[in-house]
């Protein structure tokens, strides 16, 4: 099986550049300013997220502690009755 040749392309999974053309990174390179500025945001968010957690940890920890008691309170009305208030 031959493959065909075509002037300027290579062969391959990606394609090569000609000897002497100008290769441009796909990286772009953002401003000092624009960097902190990411940065800024970032740290900001990161903060907002501690607190979220600080707030959703303690609202579970009381749900927990409410649950609990319900449970409790079910229980003294759903428990038999004790031997001695059944002979009186």
């Amino acid at each position: 099986m031959e493959t065909p040749v075509v002037k300027g392309c290579c062969l391959g999974f990606c394609t090569l550049p000609d000897i002497g053309q100008e290769v441009i990174s796909s990286t772009t390179f953002s401003s000092s300013s624009e960097l902190e500025e990411q940065l800024k945001t970032t740290t900001e968010n990161i903060a907002t997220l501690k607190r979220d957690k600080a707030v959703k940890d303690k609202s579970i920890k009381y749900l927990e502690e409410l649950a609990r008691k319900v449970v409790d309170k079910c229980q003294e009305f759903h428990s038999p009755p004790d031997e001695d208030e059944t002979q009186e």
